[in-house]
């Protein structure tokens, strides 16, 4: 039997956000692509309608939220890869890190690289924020959705951090 996959389109600061998630669990975030990943096509269902995962979006994208409640599920992702998605989640809303304290901080401190690397795939970028992840040098690094988004929710955290 075939899960339901909720699924929310979100249209603000002119980018285009696409939420799916089951429940309280989001389980992938879509920037600008609007593009179901194929390990979820055919295993669910999809239903539009409102998901807490997409209202929260919404909530940060206005500047109201800073933290999430749902609980990102993996359904992809190396053992190295969750690691890192699941220590950047403690990021707090407004700051910075690097892929080298990332690195450290997992145990792996040489693999700075890998750690952009497992950004790069990350399927929940906002919710695992990615974004707050940045070069040594402080230069902003890369992002799946382009840096001018990167730049974009980094200010907007800048903005609403108190």
């Amino acid at each position: 039997m075939k899960q339901i996959l909720y699924n929310r389109i979100i249209e603000q600061h002119g980018i285009l956000i696409s939420v799916y998630g089951i429940d309280n669990y989001v389980m992938w975030i879509d920037i600008d692509r609007n593009k179901l990943p194929e390990c979820l096509v055919n295993r669910f269902t999809i239903h539009y309608s409102a998901l807490k995962a997409a209202s929260e979006v919404e909530e940060y994208l206005s500047g109201k939220r800073t933290l999430f409640s749902v609980i990102p599920k993996y359904v992809t992702g190396t053992n190295f890869e969750q690691k890192v998605w699941s220590t950047i989640c403690k990021v707090p809303y407004g700051m910075q890190e690097t892929y080298l304290y990332i690195a450290k901080k997992i145990g792996h401190p040489k693999a700075y690289r890998s750690v952009g690397n497992a950004l790069g795939k990350n399927p929940i970028p906002i919710v695992v924020p990615c974004h707050r992840i940045i070069r040594s040098d402080e230069k902003i690094g890369g992002f799946t959705a382009g840096v001018k988004v990167k730049k974009m929710f980094l200010s907007l955290e800048s903005k609403h951090n108190c």
